[in-house]
C-alpha cells in the first residue's frame, strides 16, 4: 500500500485499483490525486473511489475523477464510487455531479 499524501491512498482490490480520499481535498491534493491515478491506476482493470472520510472536496478534484472516469470509460473499465459521507454527496448533487458519481449505480462509466 502507497499513499501520495495524507488525504489520498492507494491499495488494490484483486486488480482494481481502490483510492481512499479523507480530509479537506483542494487543488494541492487534486494534483496528487491526479498523479496517484496516472501512476497506479493507469494498469488497473478498473477504480474505486472510497470516500467515506472525506470532509471536504473542491471542483479540482472532481475534475481529476471525472476525467478518471472518462478515461477508464473509453477503454471500458469500470469506475466506482463508494461510501461518500452527506457533505460531499451534497456538493456532487448541488454541482450537478450526483449521477455522475451515483454508489447506487455500483459502476460508472459504462
Amino acid at each position: 500500500m502507497t499513499g501520495e499524501s495524507r488525504q489520498i491512498e492507494i491499495s488494490s482490490a484483486g486488480e482494481k485499483c481502490v483510492l481512499r480520499l479523507r480530509g479537506i481535498l483542494g487543488p494541492a491534493e487534486a494534483e496528487a490525486l491526479r498523479q496517484a491515478a496516472l501512476d497506479a491506476c493507469g494498469q488497473a482493470t478498473g477504480v474505486v473511489v472510497d470516500w467515506s472520510a472525506a470532509e471536504q472536496i473542491d471542483s479540482s478534484v472532481v475534475q481529476v475523477l471525472l476525467a478518471l472516469r472518462t478515461g477508464l470509460s473509453a477503454t471500458g473499465r469500470p469506475f466506482a464510487t463508494t461510501a461518500a459521507p452527506p457533505g460531499v454527496r451534497t456538493y456532487l448533487q448541488n454541482g450537478g455531479f450526483g449521477d455522475l458519481f451515483d454508489e447506487a449505480a455500483g459502476r460508472q462509466g459504462d
